[in-house]
């Protein structure tokens, strides 16, 4: 049957009325009124009734590695790998569900910050593992503080040559340990960009991590370096945020690959830190910040920041996620980082925040997506292992009795 222009006019007027009915209350799907009518605060309007807004739940099932402190996840189209505190890297196969977890290195009393890795799939993914290590350099150039795989995690070796604090009292030289890593791929070397965070530095290496040097010292003592992020739609742009050692955050960007930086730390007070950037996968002005107890987000590169949110539990926001299909869905995780606190993740479909609790797991350390389906990510956890989680979306219209 052939529906003319006329006729669709009216099916649409039609379409948006039953919506508008749905939204207010007026009609039930099945019927029956079951519906609390809307305050006219949270009618929707046209425009928002034909692209409604929708409000996250996350629903949560235990991953593996219970009892295990997971600090820090990165996923790869094959594998998700879990770095831990003082139990090792362990990795996972995605697409096999009857896959178990494989121990892959670092075992006892070795502190895992941070893993990244290059999905260089269907070759060995090469890994990237950064200690809490920190001691006087020996003749050997012992401890070291960063590791490389290039063969999936069969082998490693160290690559920490240059990532070194000198005491400036005595002149010892020290092993700096790394508490952040970020990379990207330079077309014109064929080599990998790499940018490691440690206690009040910066070190950047231009050759796959077989040298480094410092690019940003800071001038201060501080607690350290916990994020690095490279702007997806621009490699020379980097930020970095952790705290100094007055216990303030810091906030730092780069727009020439580390040459120079400018503090852009929004304004606040009180004791606070930096643990996670995400930015805006079309929009590299649209960037946000887990601090302590606070989510920041600036729309001027920095210039300028707003609270967006500010939770009663105060969170230490370490994990945070921007879905670069949809940067509408926001995800933040964080606790108080003490034993007994529940997991909290709070979401958004860009129309208002909701929270996710799961008290059989413990705060959140990290978050990431599975690179396959931006509706399911896994958070590690203080002291309960991996979770994955399920997100659904319901329409914030349906106040059910």
């Amino acid at each position: 049957m052939k529906i003319g222009k006329r006729s669709s006019i009216v099916m649409t007027a039609v379409s948006i009325l039953v919506l508008m009915m749905f939204s207010s209350g007026i009609v039930a799907s099945d019927g029956n009124p079951q519906y609390y009518p809307v305050p006219a605060s949270k009618q929707l309007s046209i425009k928002e009734l034909a692209h409604p807004p929708y409000v996250w739940n996350g629903n949560w099932e235990p991953f593996g590695l219970e009892g295990k402190t997971v600090e820090s996840i990165v996923t790869t189209q094959r594998y998700i790998y879990a770095g831990t505190y003082n139990d090792g890297l362990f990795r996972k196969e995605l697409n096999n569900q009857s896959s178990i977890w494989q121990y892959i290195g670092f075992g006892g009393e070795q502190k895992i910050n941070c893993v990244h890795v290059i999905d260089l799939a269907p070759l060995p993914d090469i890994i990237y593992v950064g200690l809490d290590v920190c001691g006087i350099l020996d003749e050997y150039g012992e401890p070291h503080s960063l590791y490389k795989s290039m063969d999936g995690g069969i082998t490693w070796y160290p690559c920490d040559d240059g990532l070194v604090t000198v005491d400036d009292y005595n002149g010892d030289v020290y092993r700096a340990p790394i508490f952040s890593i970020n990379a990207i791929p330079d077309i014109d070397s064929e080599n990998t960009v790499l940018y490691a965070g440690s206690i009040a530095h910066i070190f950047k290496s231009t050759n796959d991590g077989q040298s480094w040097s410092l690019i940003w010292g800071g001038g201060m003592a501080g607690m350290g370096i916990h994020v690095i992020t490279i702007d997806p739609s621009d490699p020379q742009t980097v930020w970095a945020g952790g705290e100094t050692g007055i216990f303030v955050p810091i906030i730092l960007k780069s727009t020439d690959g580390g040459n120079t930086w400018n503090i852009v730390t929004p304004p606040y007070l009180g004791d606070n830190s930096c643990y996670s950037i995400v930015i805006h996968p079309q929009n590299s002005d649209i960037v946000y910040a887990g601090m302590e107890g606070r989510l920041a987000k600036t729309t001027d590169g920095g210039e300028t920041w707003d609270f967006i949110l500010s939770p009663p539990e105060y969170p230490y926001f370490k994990g945070l996620l921007l879905d670069p299909l949809n940067p509408s869905h926001i995800f933040a995780g964080g606790g108080a980082n003490v034993p007994n606190e529940p997991l909290r993740v709070w979401g958004t479909g860009g129309h208002g925040w909701s929270c996710s609790v799961e008290e059989d797991a413990s705060d959140v350390l990290t978050l990431a997506f599975d690179p396959n389906d931006h509706n399911i990510f896994y958070a590690g956890t203080l002291s309960d292992g991996v979770w994955i989680c399920h997100s659904t979306w319901s329409p914030p219209y349906a106040y059910l009795k």
